[in-house]
């Protein structure tokens, strides 16, 4: 039997083998994946338990949506129905589909803004995606999939800090960090950036570590540009710091 970072995978195995191989993204929420339901609020299981170690920058979004969860259960699917093992299995899936499309490219732009390409000796963040991706690490506030009211869960309503959801973030998120020990955190906007300081308060986690203010790089975020000059100095005093150059 499978134990901690692949428990649930081992658990929900059968469920994801069976799922047809045209299941359309609107059908994604099967319930013989939901974690738990309370409310409004649904938790489905899915593929992203990997964890990248040895990687040196971590990115964290909110939580992933059906899109991401239908991509990475569609991966494993493949995957376990081939005989794959888990942890093979869940790396697959995990990097199945990572910040596609137009944010990545106003991550990429605001990462490198602030001198992360520098400091990890790279032209361009954008190379994390695919030729450095052993020194990326993606991971969510919310490791499983959140639905609200049959939504995906955007990181306001409920709060990101309330019940269930807190348990995830202590639980999961705690462990994702903890686990990738040597890499700069980057919360990707405020929701996230709430959840990584819920952690340092508690004292599971070291603020040094995390470059807490950064705008979230959907297109969709109006204040995405403002934001980023305003706390521009202030990010990057923290990159050089956590890669051994001072300012």
């Amino acid at each position: 039997m499978a134990t901690g970072q692949y428990s649930l995978l081992e658990r929900f195995a059968s469920a994801i083998k069976s799922l047809p191989e045209n299941l359309p993204e609107s059908s994604v929420r099967q319930p013989s994946l939901l974690l738990e339901q309370r409310g409004p609020v649904s938790i489905y299981y899915a593929p992203f338990d990997y964890i990248n170690e040895s990687a040196r920058l971590v990115l964290v979004g909110i939580t992933p949506g059906a899109h991401q969860m239908h991509v990475a259960l569609m991966q494993a699917r493949k995957d376990l129905r081939a005989g794959l093992p888990l942890a093979t299995a869940a790396e697959h899936a995990k990097y199945a589909g990572s910040f596609h499309g137009p944010m990545r490219a106003h991550l990429v732009r605001m990462l490198d803004g602030v001198g992360v390409a520098a400091r990890l000796g790279l032209s361009t963040t954008g190379t994390l995606f695919d030729r450095d991706r052993p020194l990326l690490h993606t991971t969510s506030a919310l490791r499983y999939p959140v639905f609200v009211n049959g939504r995906n869960y955007s990181g306001h309503s409920p709060n990101t800090l309330s019940e269930p959801l807190v348990g995830y973030i202590d639980r999961y998120l705690a462990d994702d960090l903890a686990r990738v020990s040597h890499a700069l955190i980057v919360p990707l906007g405020d929701s996230v950036g709430a959840a990584v300081a819920h952690l340092v308060r508690r004292g599971v986690l070291a603020k040094a570590r995390c470059l807490l203010g950064f705008p979230h790089p959907s297109g969709g975020n109006g204040w995405r540009e403002r934001h980023f000059s305003a706390r521009r100095e202030t990010m990057q005093a923290t990159v050089n710091v956590w890669f051994g150059h001072p300012v």
